[in-house]
């Protein structure tokens, strides 16, 4: 995923910069909600595999079941974690950084799209998938220049305190489900 590489980007910039610390535990406070919420949707399937992960949703996605997990995943994916990894340095580094800021929203929606809503699963998956993440694309980009633009030192709070909280009631709620047997 292109989280990766901003990890790998902000690690670069930690070279670079005084408080090193800080940009790290920022990308890491941001990014916990949409770990969590990613492992939603394993936690339905009960596998890691993405071709167990979409058998799992041929009859009802997953978003259905856990509609906060892919609002979480597209949120914090698409607009919160670019935002947490400020655009510094020279040379690579920032053109890095500028690269998988502006690919992190394409990415979480496809993401999205297979994890959460399933497309993708059919044989002919890969049209529907390359549509379902596209819209998904759009909406999230068109969202973020909608959208105040945060400062990435004003991301930890509404990410600890909003985001994860409801992330982890969302998978909560689906291990319920599933120990109960009504999962997808």
């Amino acid at each position: 995923m292109v989280a990766d590489g901003l990890w790998w980007a902000g690690a670069v910039l930690l070279a670079e910069r005084d408080d090193r610390g800080r940009a790290l535990l920022r990308a890491a406070v941001v990014e916990a909600p949409l770990l969590v919420a990613l492992a939603t949707a394993a936690v339905a399937a009960g596998s890691l595999r993405a071709a167990d992960l979409l058998a799992a949703q041929q009859a009802l996605p997953f978003a259905v079941e856990a509609p906060v997990a892919l609002l979480v995943a597209l949120v914090v994916g698409g607009l919160l974690l670019p935002a947490a990894v400020p655009v510094r340095g020279t040379g690579a580094a920032r053109l890095l950084i500028v690269s998988a800021r502006a690919v992190q929203p394409v990415s979480a929606a496809a993401v999205a799209s297979v994890l959460l809503l399933g497309v993708g699963g059919s044989p002919s998956g890969a049209a529907p998938a390359a549509l379902a993440s596209g819209v998904l694309a759009a909406v999230v980009v068109v969202a973020g220049q909608r959208l105040p633009v945060l400062r990435p030192q004003r991301l930890l709070e509404p990410a600890a305190v909003v985001l994860l909280p409801l992330a982890l009631l969302q998978l909560g709620v689906v291990v319920v489900l599933t120990l109960l047997g009504g999962s997808a």
